[in-house]
C-alpha cells in the first residue's frame, strides 16, 4: 500500500500508487467503518474492502464487481475493550491479513509512539484475529 486517505464519511481509500487528492477514483482497497454508506457503484471491479459489521456483508452488486469482500465486528470488539464505538484500531488490525503488505509488527511500531493504553493494541490484534 503506497498511501491512505479517510474522508471523515468512515470511509478509507488506499492504493497501491501515491493519492493524489481525496476522490475516490479506483482505489484498490476500502475499509467501509458504516456499511450503510456503501454504494456498491463506489468498488472497483477486483477491489478489496473490509467492513465493520458483525456479519457478511452480503451484496450481489459486488459479487458482480469480483469485489473481494471481508467483514469484522470493530464496533462490538470497542464495545468490548472501551466501552466507546471506536472501530478504528480492530479495522487497522486487519490490514496485515487482508493486505498482506503491512505487517502487525511494523503497524504497532508505529503506534507505540503514541502512548496508546495497552487495550488499543489488543483491539488491534481482535481484530486481526476476527476478520473473516
Amino acid at each position: 500500500m503506497q498511501s491512505f486517505v479517510l474522508d471523515g464519511k468512515g470511509i478509507v481509500k488506499a492504493e497501491k500508487a501515491p493519492i493524489l487528492s481525496k476522490e475516490y477514483v479506483d482505489p484498490d482497497y476500502y475499509m467501509i467503518f458504516d456499511p450503510s454508506i456503501a454504494d456498491p457503484k463506489m468498488f472497483r471491479e477486483g477491489s478489496i474492502a473490509v467492513f465493520n459489521s458483525p456479519a457478511k456483508v452480503v451484496s450481489p452488486k459486488l459479487k458482480a464487481k469480483k469485489v473481494k469482500s471481508y467483514f469484522v465486528d470493530a464496533t462490538g470488539i470497542s464495545m468490548t475493550h472501551i466501552k466507546l464505538n471506536k472501530p478504528a484500531m480492530p479495522v487497522i488490525g486487519t490490514i496485515p491479513k487482508v493486505f498482506g503488505k503491512i505487517t502487525m509488527k511494523s503497524i504497532k511500531n508505529s503506534l507505540e509512539s503514541e502512548g496508546l493504553e495497552k487495550s488499543f493494541f489488543t483491539m488491534l490484534d481482535d481484530g486481526y484475529k476476527s476478520v473473516k
